[in-house]
C-alpha cells in the first residue's frame, strides 16, 4: 500500500471461498472491522464462515484451542505472517499460543477445517457463537452424536443454521450461558496425534438443509480433495482471461481485481 496507509482499508480477507459462494472461511483479527482481518494485527480470535469484506457477517466463528476460556473472556492466539499462507480456495496459519497448524478450504456452502495440534492431549474447539460483526441476538448448539454437532446463530433478522462433523470422537461439549452474549461452547475431542478435521455446512433455511449441504458438497471427501476442487474452479475461471504486456505489478493488480470481482459483494 502507499506509505502510511493501513492495509485493512481495502476491506479484503485472505480466507477460502469459491466464486459467488455462501461461505467465505476466513480468520478474524478484529470484529467490527469490515473484513474482520487487519494485516497489521498479531492475534487471531476465530475463523468465521461468512465474509463480504464489509461491516456485517463473520458468522459462526470457531477456533482450535487448548485450555478453557472463562465466561465472557476474549480468547485468541498470536500468529505471524511468516507462518501464514493464502491462495484462492485455501488458507493456512500457525497459532502460536495453542500450538496448532490450521488449514482451511471450502465449498459453496461449507467450510473444511484441518487442525494439527503439537500435543495429542487437551485438543479443543471453541464455538464462539456469541460473536459476529453484527449483534448476535441468540445462539444454540448441541451434540448430535459422537461425531456430529448442530446449532444456530441468530444475527439481526437472520438465522444461520449449521451442521458439523468431525473425524475425532467428541469427548464432551460444554456450553456456558447458551444464547447469551457472554457465553460460549467448548468442544473437547479425544486425545490423539492425527490431524482433526471439522466440516461445517451452513443454511439460512434450516438445520436439515445445512446437514444436506454437508452431505452433498463434502460427504466423505478428504481435505486434499476439496482443496484441489476449489483450486481447479479458480484456475479454470481466472485462466479464461490472459493478459500480455505491462509490468508484474500491473498483472498482480489485474488478476487480484479479477479474483475479487467473483466474490460476494
Amino acid at each position: 500500500p502507499p506509505k502510511d496507509w493501513r492495509v485493512w482499508a481495502g476491506l479484503t480477507y485472505p480466507g477460502s471461498s469459491l466464486p459467488n459462494a455462501m461461505v467465505q472461511l476466513s480468520p478474524i483479527t478484529e470484529y467490527g472491522s469490515g473484513a474482520g482481518y487487519e494485516y497489521e494485527d498479531s492475534v487471531i480470535y476465530g475463523f468465521a464462515h461468512t465474509n463480504k469484506g464489509h461491516w456485517n457477517l463473520c458468522h459462526v466463528p470457531v477456533l482450535p484451542i487448548t485450555g478453557s476460556p472463562n465466561m465472557g473472556e476474549t480468547y485468541g492466539s498470536r500468529f505471524t505472517h511468516e507462518k501464514e499462507s493464502s491462495a484462492p480456495g485455501y488458507y493456512q496459519v500457525y497459532l502460536e499460543d495453542f500450538g496448532v497448524n490450521v488449514r482451511l478450504t471450502s465449498t459453496l456452502r461449507a467450510g473444511f477445517h484441518e487442525y494439527t495440534f503439537d500435543k495429542p492431549e487437551g485438543r479443543k474447539v471453541l464455538f464462539d457463537l456469541a460473536r459476529s460483526n453484527h449483534g448476535v441476538r441468540d445462539w444454540a448448539i448441541r451434540k448430535v452424536d459422537t461425531n456430529h454437532l448442530a446449532g444456530v446463530q441468530v444475527v439481526g433478522g437472520d438465522s444461520i443454521f449449521f451442521y458439523a462433523s468431525t473425524n475425532t470422537t467428541i469427548a464432551s461439549l460444554e456450553v456456558t450461558n447458551e444464547g447469551a452474549r457472554d457465553g460460549n461452547a467448548v468442544l473437547e475431542l479425544e486425545n490423539g496425534g492425527d490431524p482433526i478435521t471439522l466440516k461445517i455446512a451452513l443454511s439460512f433455511t434450516s438445520e436439515e438443509n445445512a446437514k444436506s449441504n454437508l452431505r452433498n458438497e463434502i460427504g466423505d471427501k478428504s481435505f486434499e480433495e476439496i482443496k484441489k476442487e476449489a483450486n481447479d474452479v479458480w484456475q479454470n475461471l481466472l485462466s479464461g482471461i490472459e493478459v500480455t504486456g505491462g509490468t508484474e505489478r500491473q498483472k498482480e493488480l489485474f488478476y487480484s481485481s479479477l479474483y475479487r470481482s467473483f466474490l460476494p459483494l
